[in-house]
C-alpha cells in the first residue's frame, strides 16, 4: 500500500516550481529601468597612507636620510660578512657569496626607503649609486655602495670607508660622557663607596682610546696618578661597621674631574671631531 507525501513535500514542490517560473518571466521580459553607468566624478581616491599634513620636503632632509640609510646599510653588510653566514662558492674566476635571506630582505627594505627618499629631489637620479657617487657617500660607505650596484656580490673586507671608525668613536665619547655623570652623582648621593674605584678604572679605561695626545691626555694622566689614592682611601679594616666613603679632598678632586672632563668632551675638541668631519662636511654641503 503507497501512502500520499507528506504535505510539507507538496508545499515545497509548489514553491519551487513557481519560483522558476518567475524566473522565466523576468529573464523574457525587458527591465523596468537601466542602472546608469559610474560618472567619473563621484569618484573616491583612497589615501590611507599618506600623512594629513604634507611637509615640503627640503634638499637637506634628503642628504640626512640619505647618509642614514646608508650607515645602516653598510653596517649590515659589514655584520654578513664578518659572520660569514654565508658560503663562498667560485664562478669563473670570481668569488662570490651566498647571502643570508634574512640580510636580503633587510637590505631590500633600506634601498627601497633610498629610492623613495631620493624621488623627492627636484631632479631625482636615475640610479641610486649615482647619487652616491656624486656626494661622496659612496667613499664614505662603500660597502653600502658595492651592494647597491651589485647586489650578487659583497664588497671586499680589505677596502675602507671614511666613516669605518665613525660608531665606534661615537659609542667611546658616549662612554666617557655617561661615566662621569654616573660617577659625578654616585659620589654625591651615595652613603657606600665600595664601587667607586672599579668606576674610576672603568672612566680610565673610556678615555684610554680616545687617545692619549690632545685635550683628553691631562685627564687620563691624572686618573692613573690618583687612582692608587681612591683605592686606599676606600679600603677600610674587615671588621669595620662604617662603609666606605671618599675623603672630602677625593670627593672635591672627583667632582672638579668629571665636571672638566664632561665639559671637554662636550665641547667636541678638534682631534675628537676628526672622526665626524665627513659626515659633517657631507651635511654641510648639502644643506
Amino acid at each position: 500500500r503507497q501512502f500520499p507525501p507528506p504535505i510539507g513535500n507538496h508545499r515545497n514542490f509548489l514553491c519551487g516550481g513557481v519560483s522558476k517560473m518567475v524566473a522565466a518571466a523576468v529573464s523574457c521580459t525587458p527591465p523596468l529601468c537601466s542602472p546608469l553607468g559610474l560618472d567619473p566624478s563621484f569618484k573616491i581616491e583612497v589615501r590611507i597612507h599618506e600623512p594629513l599634513w604634507v611637509v615640503p620636503v627640503t634638499r637637506g632632509d634628503v642628504a640626512v636620510e640619505t647618509i642614514t640609510l646608508c650607515s645602516q646599510l653598510d653596517l649590515l653588510c659589514e655584520k654578513e660578512m664578518n659572520e660569514g653566514v654565508s658560503r663562498e662558492f667560485s664562478s669563473r674566476d670570481r668569488c662570490r657569496r651566498s647571502l643570508s635571506p634574512t640580510f636580503e630582505s633587510q637590505a631590500m627594505v633600506l634601498i627601497g626607503k633610498m629610492r623613495e627618499a631620493l624621488n623627492r629631489l627636484p631632479q631625482p637620479p636615475a640610479f641610486i649609486q649615482d647619487y652616491l657617487q656624486s656626494t661622496g657617500l659612496a667613499g664614505m660607505f662603500p660597502r653600502a655602495a658595492a651592494y647597491i650596484a651589485n647586489p650578487q656580490t659583497l664588497y671586499s673586507l680589505g677596502q675602507q670607508g671614511s666613516m669605518d671608525d665613525y660608531f665606534q668613536h661615537m659609542a667611546s665619547l658616549h662612554l666617557v660622557s655617561a661615566m662621569c655623570q654616573q660617577l659625578s652623582s654616585d659620589v654625591n648621593n651615595l652613603s657606600n663607596h665600595k664601587y667607586i674605584a672599579h668606576q674610576v678604572a672603568l672612566l680610565y679605561q673610556s678615555v684610554s682610546p680616545l687617545g692619549s695626545r690632545g685635550h683628553l691626555a691631562p685627564y687620563e694622566k691624572a686618573i692613573k696618578q690618583n687612582f692608587n689614592n681612591i683605592k686606599q682611601a676606600l679600603t677600610v679594616p674587615p671588621d669595620s661597621v662604617d662603609p666606605p666613603r671618599l675623603p672630602p679632598d677625593q670627593t672635591e678632586w672627583m667632582n672638579s674631574l668629571t665636571a672638566s672632563l664632561l665639559s671637554t668632551v662636550s665641547g667636541f675638541p678638534p682631534e675628537l671631531r676628526r672622526p665626524m668631519e665627513p659626515a659633517l662636511n657631507f651635511l654641510q654641503t648639502y644643506q
